[in-house]
């Protein structure tokens, strides 16, 4: 029994020095390396290329326009919209690009780029607007809606983060979007695709160990 339980302490303990020192493999996760692509990465922040933007052609059918969702070009998409049927009156383009030099709403830490969404006829129905944010920041608290270059910015008040790294809010109307938290928030310990594998692996290995001397005085008895 002892010696079983060694062999496996021993084993535990290998297994998890290998996977400290082994990539890909146990350490795989979210945030191993850097996923988002900026135009312009915060200081301390890496950037895994330039952002990509997006183009949909919404046909009409029935009298209406089909249901559809569009999508910027990364995989997974940094942005994607998603439009109900009847969304517009007519045949429609939808751009989704991201844009520099607009200033970023007052107070807050953006964590997304700025995005600006067009369409070339007005939205009858509400949108759908998700955003991917940073992994390497904190959670946002909420996407903020523009209706141009020049105005200033609105929380959009119905904004969900879903816990994967994607915030999504409803929008009667298109503009510039942004994902954001504000500059005085606390953000608190988080726990990495790293992180986890670590704690369940030492979790086993101190398991073993404890049971060691059990055995042995159970033996002895």
């Amino acid at each position: 029994m002892r010696r079983a339980l060694l062999v496996l302490a021993a084993v535990a303990s290998a297994y998890l020095v290998a996977a400290w020192l082994v990539q890909p493999g146990f350490f795989d996760g979210p945030l191993n390396a850097p996923s988002y692509r900026w135009l312009s990465p915060p200081p301390g922040v890496v950037s895994a290329g330039a952002p990509l933007g997006g183009h949909g052609s919404i046909p009409l059918r029935g009298g209406q326009s089909e249901p559809a969702s569009v999508f910027t070009g990364e995989a997974p998409p940094q942005v994607a919209v998603s439009l109900l049927p009847g969304s517009f009156e007519a045949a429609t383009e939808v751009e989704i690009r991201p844009v520099a030099g607009k200033p970023p709403p007052a107070g807050q830490v953006c964590v997304t780029n700025i995005y600006l969404v067009t369409a070339s006829r007005p939205l009858r129905k509400e949108a759908v607007v998700a955003l991917e944010y940073s992994s390497q920041l904190p959670d946002p608290s909420a996407v903020y809606w523009s209706p141009d270059r020049e105005a200033g910015w609105s929380p959009l008040a119905n904004s969900r983060a879903n816990g994967d790294w994607y915030i999504w809010a409803r929008s009667t109307q298109f503009g510039y979007f942004v994902a954001c938290y504000p500059s005085g928030a606390i953000a608190g310990p988080r726990l990495s695709g790293q992180t986890l594998p670590i704690i369940v692996a030492l979790g086993i290995v101190l398991v073993l160990v404890a049971g060691i001397p059990l055995a042995v005085l159970r033996r002895a008895r």
